[in-house]
């Protein structure tokens, strides 16, 4: 999706979930001068708007629940560092090529509903800390692209590639987000900081119906990735594709709102994703922080009379609902390639930290391009998704 949003929908910060945000996203980011730190914030002592890290750490509850594949705690960044070096180099010795692996695609998908609201701050600190954990796998691979997918849509007759799928692009900033209008994604071309960073998370807010599966089945398809198409070039069969998903509502059938939620179910979505992928399951790897079993959750679901997530009523939507079918659908990949958490956790930073540190890393350096099989079918063919 290009280059629309309210600003009466902005957030007070980045936020990679419901919101939008502003300049301020960068505080607390490493910087040398002003302009390392957007449109409204100043370097101050080598942190925008003379935050350090530690500080924004501070104003969190600290710590999260994490199940899934690992459940090691996340390694210090050093020591990350370390370890991703390492084991590149290992991978070049055996392999002959001198990356860990040779190419990464990042799709991030998130909950665009008026729900999501509630989690801005976590958001904004994890948005913070992306740049910092993310970079030494980054530096790691051969090329990588990262993109972003709202799971809704904004309008009901978008305009070119406002459609369920497109990658999102703000070209409301003009010339500082001009480079994304043909191409809507960042690649290893681009500077990897929080202002071209800024160009794909300054999101607005959606409807009400979730749709994650569906918005990443269609920003993987063939169709929007191929030459003209709204993706073209972002998805490519022979990388390993990473999604982080962020949601607090599952992607069920006839909810409590009446929403009808992606079409197909769990195995369907997986069959699709797998077939996009050439029948290479270990060429997917997903992070989803989603709710939880409403007896055992820090923020059980609720509603106010009326069902709306967006409400005059003093009694707003709080809490998520169980991710209920979004994780039969992690449950069909491999072993050590689904991490799952709760979107209730105080901090999503230590989860999707670890993610990277130790899941994508494991998955970049044992990924094989090649192990595809050609004759997986597309399960849309001869029936209705």
């Amino acid at each position: 999706m290009r280059g629309r949003y309210s600003t009466l929908a902005l957030a007070p910060a980045l936020a990679l979930a419901a919101g939008c945000f502003t300049g301020t996203f960068a505080a607390g980011h490493p910087c040398q001068s002003d302009a390392d730190c957007g449109p409204q914030l100043e370097c101050v002592d080598g942190y925008c708007d003379g935050q350090r890290p530690a500080d924004e750490s501070a104003t969190t509850d600290g710590g999260s629940s994490t199940t899934g594949a690992a459940t090691t705690a996340a390694p210090t960044t050093d020591a990350a560092t370390a370890a991703t070096t390492t084991a590149a180099t290992s991978a070049g010795a055996t392999t002959g090529s001198p990356f860990l692996c040779d190419k990464l695609d990042v799709l991030v998908i998130f909950d665009t509903s008026a729900s999501m609201n509630q989690w801005d701050d976590r958001v904004l600190v994890l948005a913070n800390s992306f740049i910092n954990f993310a970079t030494p796998l980054l530096d790691a691979v051969g090329s990588y692209h990262i993109g972003v997918v709202p799971v809704s849509q904004l309008n009901e007759d978008p305009p070119e590639c406002e459609i369920p799928g497109g990658l999102w692009v703000d070209t409301a900033q003009g010339p500082l987000c001009a480079a994304y209008e043909s191409k809507p994604y960042m690649d290893e071309g681009d500077p990897f900081d929080v202002l071209n960073l800024g160009c794909l998370l300054r999101v607005d807010g959606g409807a009400d119906d979730e749709q994650p599966m569906r918005y990443m089945l269609e920003a993987v398809s063939n169709e929007l990735n191929a030459p003209g198409g709204c993706n073209e070039g972002f998805i490519r069969k022979d990388a390993l594709l990473v999604v982080m998903l962020l949601t607090d509502e599952d992607d069920d059938h006839d909810d409590e709102q009446g929403n009808a939620g992606s079409p197909g179910d769990p195995q369907f979505w997986y069959e699709k994703l797998l077939f996009y992928k050439n029948g290479n399951d270990d060429a997917i790897v997903f992070g989803a922080l989603l709710g939880e079993d409403p007896l055992d959750s820090k923020c059980p679901w609720t509603l106010p009379d009326d069902k709306s997530e967006a409400t005059e009523s003093t009694v707003l939507s709080i809490g998520a609902e169980e991710g209920v079918r979004v994780r039969q659908f992690l449950d069909r990949l491999p072993v050590g390639h689904a991490y799952v958490s709760s979107i209730c956790d105080a901090s999503y930073v230590d989860f999707f930290e670890q993610f990277f540190e130790e899941i994508v890393t494991d998955a970049c350096e044992d990924f094989d391009p090649l192990d595809t099989d050609p004759m997986v079918p597309d399960p849309t063919d001869g029936a209705a998704p």
